[in-house]
Protein backbone atom coordinates (compact mmCIF):
# COMPACT_ATOMS: atom_id res chain seq x y z
CA UNK A 1 0.00 0.00 0.00
CA UNK A 2 1.48 3.25 -1.12
CA UNK A 3 1.43 6.30 1.72
CA UNK A 4 0.29 9.14 1.28
CA UNK A 5 2.24 11.15 3.65
CA UNK A 6 4.61 14.29 1.74
CA UNK A 7 8.04 14.97 3.37
CA UNK A 8 8.01 18.20 4.26
CA UNK A 9 11.01 19.40 1.64
CA UNK A 10 9.28 17.52 -1.08
CA UNK A 11 6.36 19.48 -0.95
CA UNK A 12 8.69 22.98 -0.68
CA UNK A 13 10.26 21.45 -4.08
CA UNK A 14 6.82 20.89 -5.45
CA UNK A 15 6.54 24.76 -5.36
CA UNK A 16 9.73 25.71 -5.67
CA UNK A 17 10.61 28.07 -8.60
CA UNK A 18 13.72 29.09 -10.49
CA UNK A 19 12.36 31.90 -12.97
CA UNK A 20 15.36 34.62 -13.68
CA UNK A 21 13.81 37.80 -14.05
CA UNK A 22 15.93 41.03 -15.45
CA UNK A 23 17.00 44.20 -12.93
CA UNK A 24 17.79 47.04 -14.94
CA UNK A 25 18.99 50.06 -13.01
CA UNK A 26 19.62 53.41 -14.86
CA UNK A 27 22.13 55.40 -12.69
CA UNK A 28 22.29 59.26 -13.66
CA UNK A 29 23.54 60.62 -10.02
CA UNK A 30 26.24 59.76 -7.36
CA UNK A 31 24.69 57.22 -4.47
CA UNK A 32 21.73 57.19 -6.85
CA UNK A 33 19.30 54.60 -4.45
CA UNK A 34 16.44 51.70 -6.17
CA UNK A 35 13.53 50.21 -4.65
CA UNK A 36 13.19 46.81 -6.10
CA UNK A 37 10.46 44.54 -6.13
CA UNK A 38 12.72 41.96 -4.14
CA UNK A 39 13.34 41.55 0.01
CA UNK A 40 16.15 39.78 1.18
CA UNK A 41 15.74 37.04 -1.39
CA UNK A 42 18.86 34.41 -1.69
CA UNK A 43 19.62 34.63 -5.56
CA UNK A 44 22.19 34.31 -8.12
CA UNK A 45 23.09 37.28 -10.30
CA UNK A 46 24.71 38.15 -13.51
CA UNK A 47 25.61 41.20 -15.21
CA UNK A 48 24.33 40.67 -18.74
CA UNK A 49 25.22 43.94 -19.78
CA UNK A 50 26.87 47.24 -18.77
CA UNK A 51 27.12 50.49 -20.21
CA UNK A 52 29.19 53.30 -19.16
CA UNK A 53 28.68 57.04 -20.73
CA UNK A 54 31.11 60.10 -20.70
CA UNK A 55 30.40 63.20 -21.88
CA UNK A 56 33.38 62.79 -24.44
CA UNK A 57 35.28 66.26 -25.36
CA UNK A 58 34.37 67.63 -28.74
CA UNK A 59 37.34 69.15 -30.75
CA UNK A 60 37.92 71.85 -32.19
CA UNK A 61 39.74 73.50 -34.89
CA UNK A 62 40.24 69.60 -36.80
CA UNK A 63 41.46 68.45 -32.93
CA UNK A 64 40.26 65.11 -31.86
CA UNK A 65 39.00 61.80 -32.25
CA UNK A 66 36.69 61.30 -35.26
CA UNK A 67 33.91 59.38 -34.89
CA UNK A 68 30.55 58.80 -36.55
CA UNK A 69 30.05 61.77 -38.79
CA UNK A 70 32.89 63.30 -36.78
CA UNK A 71 34.35 66.84 -37.14
CA UNK A 72 31.89 69.37 -39.81
CA UNK A 73 33.60 72.22 -41.32
CA UNK A 74 32.79 74.54 -42.89
CA UNK A 75 29.88 77.32 -41.82
CA UNK A 76 28.14 74.95 -39.45
CA UNK A 77 28.04 76.15 -35.78
CA UNK A 78 27.08 75.60 -31.86
CA UNK A 79 25.37 71.34 -31.51
CA UNK A 80 25.05 71.13 -35.44
CA UNK A 81 28.81 71.07 -35.44
CA UNK A 82 29.19 68.08 -33.93
CA UNK A 83 27.72 64.90 -35.68
CA UNK A 84 28.98 62.31 -33.02
CA UNK A 85 30.86 62.50 -29.36
CA UNK A 86 34.15 63.83 -30.94
CA UNK A 87 36.59 62.59 -27.92
CA UNK A 88 39.95 64.57 -27.25
CA UNK A 89 41.68 62.52 -24.18
CA UNK A 90 43.58 65.16 -22.73
CA UNK A 91 41.91 68.48 -22.18
CA UNK A 92 42.41 71.20 -24.81
CA UNK A 93 42.95 73.85 -21.75
CA UNK A 94 44.10 71.30 -18.95
CA UNK A 95 44.04 73.76 -16.71
CA UNK A 96 40.45 74.28 -16.60
CA UNK A 97 38.67 72.68 -13.72
CA UNK A 98 35.13 72.25 -12.13
CA UNK A 99 33.99 71.01 -9.04
CA UNK A 100 31.31 68.40 -8.27
CA UNK A 101 30.17 67.21 -4.57
CA UNK A 102 33.11 68.58 -3.92
CA UNK A 103 35.72 67.15 -6.12
CA UNK A 104 37.60 69.50 -8.29
CA UNK A 105 39.18 67.63 -11.18
CA UNK A 106 39.87 68.76 -14.90
CA UNK A 107 38.00 68.47 -17.43
CA UNK A 108 39.56 65.99 -19.32
CA UNK A 109 39.21 62.68 -20.08
CA UNK A 110 42.67 60.72 -18.62
CA UNK A 111 44.18 57.94 -18.11
CA UNK A 112 46.73 57.93 -15.40
CA UNK A 113 47.36 55.58 -12.62
CA UNK A 114 46.04 57.56 -9.69
CA UNK A 115 42.64 58.35 -12.17
CA UNK A 116 41.43 56.07 -14.66
CA UNK A 117 38.55 57.32 -16.69
CA UNK A 118 38.65 54.30 -18.36
CA UNK A 119 37.31 51.24 -15.74
CA UNK A 120 34.47 52.68 -13.06
CA UNK A 121 34.15 50.60 -9.69
CA UNK A 122 30.79 50.01 -8.50
CA UNK A 123 29.81 49.54 -4.93
CA UNK A 124 26.16 48.34 -4.80
CA UNK A 125 24.48 48.41 -1.11
CA UNK A 126 22.08 46.47 -0.52
CA UNK A 127 23.36 43.22 -2.58
CA UNK A 128 24.81 41.56 -0.07
CA UNK A 129 27.66 38.94 -1.05
CA UNK A 130 28.82 36.08 0.96
CA UNK A 131 28.04 35.68 4.75
CA UNK A 132 30.26 36.00 7.92
CA UNK A 133 30.32 32.68 10.20
CA UNK A 134 29.00 34.46 13.83
CA UNK A 135 28.10 37.50 12.09
CA UNK A 136 25.01 39.09 12.23
CA UNK A 137 24.44 40.21 8.78
CA UNK A 138 20.84 42.47 10.25
CA UNK A 139 23.62 45.21 11.83
CA UNK A 140 26.70 44.62 8.73
CA UNK A 141 26.08 46.77 5.60
CA UNK A 142 27.06 44.45 3.18
CA UNK A 143 27.78 45.57 -0.57
CA UNK A 144 28.77 44.23 -4.08
CA UNK A 145 31.69 45.59 -5.91
CA UNK A 146 32.15 45.03 -9.48
CA UNK A 147 34.47 46.77 -11.90
CA UNK A 148 33.14 47.52 -15.31
CA UNK A 149 34.55 49.88 -18.56
CA UNK A 150 33.57 52.96 -19.71
CA UNK A 151 33.14 53.92 -23.39
CA UNK A 152 35.84 56.88 -22.81
CA UNK A 153 33.34 59.10 -24.15
CA UNK A 154 33.74 57.76 -27.89
CA UNK A 155 30.84 56.74 -29.96
CA UNK A 156 31.61 53.80 -31.23
CA UNK A 157 32.82 52.69 -27.91
CA UNK A 158 29.47 53.40 -26.35
CA UNK A 159 27.81 51.86 -29.43
CA UNK A 160 29.26 48.20 -28.62
CA UNK A 161 28.47 48.42 -24.39
CA UNK A 162 24.69 49.14 -25.64
CA UNK A 163 24.22 46.11 -28.00
CA UNK A 164 26.56 43.59 -26.73
CA UNK A 165 26.45 41.47 -23.61
CA UNK A 166 30.45 40.94 -23.44
CA UNK A 167 31.25 38.93 -21.03
CA UNK A 168 28.53 38.40 -17.84
CA UNK A 169 30.08 38.57 -14.62
CA UNK A 170 28.17 35.86 -12.31
CA UNK A 171 28.14 35.88 -8.17
CA UNK A 172 26.41 33.48 -6.75
CA UNK A 173 24.57 33.50 -3.08
CA UNK A 174 23.61 37.17 -2.84
CA UNK A 175 21.05 38.63 -1.04
CA UNK A 176 18.92 41.57 -2.16
CA UNK A 177 17.42 44.29 0.17
CA UNK A 178 13.79 45.82 -0.91
CA UNK A 179 16.23 49.36 -1.46
CA UNK A 180 19.69 49.42 -2.95
CA UNK A 181 22.64 52.23 -3.37
CA UNK A 182 25.05 52.65 -6.62
CA UNK A 183 28.37 54.36 -5.25
CA UNK A 184 30.74 54.89 -8.07
CA UNK A 185 33.97 55.55 -8.52
CA UNK A 186 36.87 55.99 -11.69
CA UNK A 187 39.65 52.98 -11.27
CA UNK A 188 43.16 54.22 -10.24
CA UNK A 189 45.30 54.15 -7.40
CA UNK A 190 44.42 57.56 -6.06
CA UNK A 191 42.22 58.33 -2.58
CA UNK A 192 38.42 57.31 -3.06
CA UNK A 193 37.59 61.40 -3.17
CA UNK A 194 39.57 62.20 -5.93
CA UNK A 195 38.28 59.38 -7.65
CA UNK A 196 34.90 59.80 -7.15
CA UNK A 197 32.67 59.80 -9.95
CA UNK A 198 30.78 62.80 -11.31
CA UNK A 199 27.68 62.86 -13.12
CA UNK A 200 26.23 65.62 -15.18
CA UNK A 201 23.02 65.88 -13.30
CA UNK A 202 24.86 66.62 -9.90
CA UNK A 203 27.55 69.08 -11.99
CA UNK A 204 24.61 70.82 -13.44
CA UNK A 205 22.75 70.68 -9.76
CA UNK A 206 25.93 73.56 -8.65
CA UNK A 207 24.59 75.72 -10.91
CA UNK A 208 21.09 75.48 -12.40
CA UNK A 209 20.97 78.95 -13.59
CA UNK A 210 24.04 78.53 -15.82
CA UNK A 211 23.78 74.92 -16.92
CA UNK A 212 19.98 74.07 -17.20
CA UNK A 213 17.25 75.37 -19.38
CA UNK A 214 13.98 76.55 -17.49
CA UNK A 215 12.50 73.57 -18.03
CA UNK A 216 15.15 71.75 -15.93
CA UNK A 217 16.64 70.16 -18.63
CA UNK A 218 21.06 69.88 -18.91
CA UNK A 219 22.56 72.61 -21.20
CA UNK A 220 25.17 70.97 -23.17
CA UNK A 221 26.27 73.55 -25.27
CA UNK A 222 26.89 77.64 -24.55
CA UNK A 223 24.53 79.73 -25.80
CA UNK A 224 26.75 81.43 -28.15
CA UNK A 225 26.36 79.92 -31.31
CA UNK A 226 29.55 81.43 -32.35
CA UNK A 227 31.30 80.14 -29.37
CA UNK A 228 30.65 76.16 -30.46
CA UNK A 229 31.35 74.85 -27.07
CA UNK A 230 30.44 71.73 -24.65
CA UNK A 231 30.05 73.23 -21.72
CA UNK A 232 29.73 69.89 -19.83
CA UNK A 233 33.15 68.78 -18.91
CA UNK A 234 34.50 65.71 -20.58
CA UNK A 235 34.72 63.55 -17.79
CA UNK A 236 31.36 63.49 -16.26
CA UNK A 237 29.11 60.82 -16.63
CA UNK A 238 25.87 61.15 -18.40
CA UNK A 239 24.12 57.60 -17.62
CA UNK A 240 25.43 54.43 -16.49
CA UNK A 241 22.79 51.49 -17.52
CA UNK A 242 23.69 48.24 -15.07
CA UNK A 243 21.67 45.07 -16.05
CA UNK A 244 21.24 41.93 -14.06
CA UNK A 245 19.45 38.67 -14.39
CA UNK A 246 18.39 37.71 -11.20
CA UNK A 247 17.84 34.02 -10.37
CA UNK A 248 15.68 33.09 -6.79
CA UNK A 249 17.54 30.22 -5.38
CA UNK A 250 14.47 29.14 -3.70
CA UNK A 251 10.84 30.70 -4.13
CA UNK A 252 7.68 29.79 -2.54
Amino acid sequence: MTSRYVEPDAIHRRYETHLAKTLTLYVIRQDQQFVINYDKTLTDIKLIRSSVELVGEPGTSAVGEYVGRGYVSGDLVGSDKYGATINQRYAMNFSDSSKVLGVTAPNAVVHRTDLNHGWVNLEISGMTEGQNFMRDTETVEGQLSLVVPTDHGILQYRAMQQTMSGHPIRIDAVKLDPTIRVHTEFGGSGSRQKRLARFVEDFADENPAEYRFSDGTVKYFSDDPAASLCIIPANLITCMVLQFEVTPRATL
